[in-house]
């Protein structure tokens, strides 16, 4: 019996941490089986029960043991997330939402969403860089090249930078770090911005305005460009122009810069040749160059040559007279293959740089004299030529300025010569007078018919013109010989005359009325007329027969 006990204890025993239930039966039969047999052997009830005691001791053991294995990894796992968590949060978790919160002139403001108690370096370079180039190099303890700008936020989120050059492109990061013994130590980087300096609004120019052309040059003008802004340094911006100028003929475009004015005169242009223009205004800002768009466009014609050789002289006590060369600078035709004709138009002054006023237009010939003049009397004159091309007017340039001077009165004061001619009369002037002196006798005369002219058109003054002329003649005596027949004085003083000097005659009255005139078949032995210009057209008048009309003379065919 006692053998066999010993064998099932020590199978409870082996198998006690793996088969509790049968260990439990086992057992109650055994205590039963000693209690009965009343065993006298102490020492293996002593044991026996020993036995029963240790068995549950050692089964809690083994079940803590267990636990134990599994609980402690997992909060080993637990607290390296934890403390995982608060390392990462602290040193890897970057700026997010980096923005440019405010672009000006000179300055950028740039903000980002950051909750953590963080300090904070920004990095700004106007070349392209890599993040992590630059987060390792200050991770190294390794300065940045010069061409970095670095700005320390400690722990703000957002940072105002206000010297930074206007209309430049940047490149932009924030990196976080913190402070031990004496050192920053960088622990994350945002992600590469990229932002772009504000520009100079320059807006163009709208009133580029047109002032004197000439036949060689072209004025030109417009609105001064400001601004306020400074440099970074604090000097002014400088403002220059550049013109832009087309000549039409070869379709070039010039560019004419550095113009330091709001003003331009464009030289060493061709004549009778069309130009156009614009302006840019141009600012350096902080060294760089910023340019506005084109200005409105602007279109001219330089003008013709002037005329050459116009000379003034003195015909008598009371008019000048004026003469230059037919004008052939320019060989145009109309596009329907019509010829272009040219007139001139006489401006006159009393001083050289006064105010000149026209004396006439349209005028046909190389030719014109001013009447109606004091004696002794200066007066100043240029010429320019007119005419119509493919139905647009054009005009020279004017003419160079020349003077003349009247002559001095040299007859006697007290001679009458109203009525047409003195009485008394007989060939030639009592004390033998000179031409000139029969002349200004004969303008005294011519000067007192123009005075009497009225009329709405040139064809009824010149028609008036002609007609008292033409009763001066009805009572001179028709001759062909001598050396007043021919002349003004002739028809008007002596008495004698010709249709030369009606001629001679009426022309005079006419340069009293301001008109220019032509004599038609001068010293030759045929029937003699005015030609003038009227009313815009060619015309003619006969003071022999008193008449004028448009067109040619009726003898002429």
């Amino acid at each position: 019996m006692k053998k066999d006990r010993t064998i099932e204890e020590d199978k409870v025993v082996t198998n006690d941490t793996t088969e509790n239930d049968k260990s439990t039966d086992i057992k109650e039969p055994l205590d039963n089986k000693i209690s009965d047999s009343n065993s006298n052997d102490e020492s293996n009830k002593t044991d026996t029960n020993i036995e029963e005691v240790k068995k549950p001791s050692k089964n809690k053991k083994s079940l803590k043991k267990k636990l134990l294995l599994i609980i402690i990894p997992i909060l080993v796992i637990i607290a390296l997330a934890i403390s995982g968590y608060f390392v990462y949060n602290k040193y890897f978790i970057y700026p997010e939402n980096v923005i440019v919160a405010d672009n000006s002139f000179h300055a950028i403001k740039l903000s980002w969403d950051y909750s953590k108690d963080e300090n904070y370096e920004v990095i700004i370079s106007s070349k392209e860089f890599s993040k992590d180039s630059v987060f390792e190099t200050l991770k190294n303890n390794v300065e940045l090249e010069d061409e970095y700008q670095i700005f320390d936020n400690q722990n703000q989120k957002e940072i105002s930078i206000n010297s930074l050059p206007a209309d430049t492109d940047y490149y932009a990061v924030i990196i976080t770090y913190h402070n031990s013994k004496d050192k920053k130590v960088y622990s994350s980087v945002s992600k590469l911005l990229t932002f772009h300096t504000a520009s100079l609004d320059i807006k163009p120019i709208e009133d580029l305005t047109l002032g004197e052309v000439t036949d060689t040059s072209v004025d030109l003008s417009w609105s001064n460009w400001e601004t306020n802004e400074k440099n970074i340094d604090g000097s002014d911006i400088e403002i220059t122009y550049t013109i832009l100028s087309t000549d039409s003929k070869t379709n070039e475009t010039t560019k004419i810069t550095d113009i330091k004015e709001n003003k331009y005169t464009a030289k060493e242009l061709s004549p009778f040749a069309n130009y156009k223009y614009q302006v840019v205004i141009n600012a350096t800002i902080d060294g760089k160059e910023s340019s506005s768009k084109e200005s409105n466009l602007v279109e001219t014609m330089t003008k013709s040559e002037m005329v050459n050789n116009l000379q003034a002289t003195s015909s008598a006590t009371s008019s000048i007279k004026l003469t230059w060369d037919k004008y052939d600078k320019l060989s145009l035709k109309n596009d329907d293959e019509s010829d272009v004709t040219y007139t001139y138009s006489i401006y006159g002054s009393d001083s050289q740089d006064g105010e000149y006023s026209m004396l006439s237009e349209n005028v046909a010939e190389e030719s014109y004299t001013e009447s109606n003049l004091d004696s002794n009397k200066t007066r100043f004159y240029y010429v320019i030529v007119t005419f119509t091309y493919n139905n647009q007017k054009y005009e020279s340039v004017k003419s160079n300025i020349v003077s003349a001077t009247t002559d001095k009165t040299n007859y006697s004061a007290g001679t009458n010569y109203s009525g047409g001619y003195s009485s008394g009369s007989s060939g030639s002037s009592s004390g033998g007078s000179s031409a000139s002196s029969k002349e200004a006798q004969a303008r005294v005369i011519a000067r007192q018919i123009a005075s009497s002219i009225t009329g709405d058109t040139d064809l009824e003054k010149v028609q008036q013109a002609a007609r008292i002329v033409q009763s001066y003649y009805s009572r001179c005596v028709y001759k062909e010989t001598g050396s007043d027949y021919y002349t003004a004085y002739g028809v008007f003083i002596k008495g004698e005359a010709s249709c030369a000097g009606t001629t001679s005659a009426l022309g005079m009255v006419l340069e009293e009325m301001g008109y220019s005139w032509t004599h038609v078949n001068k010293n030759q032995w045929t029937h003699q007329w005015v030609v003038v210009y009227m009313d815009g057209q060619v015309g003619w008048a006969d003071g022999q027969i008193g008449l004028a009309g448009y067109g040619k003379h009726p003898v002429a065919g």
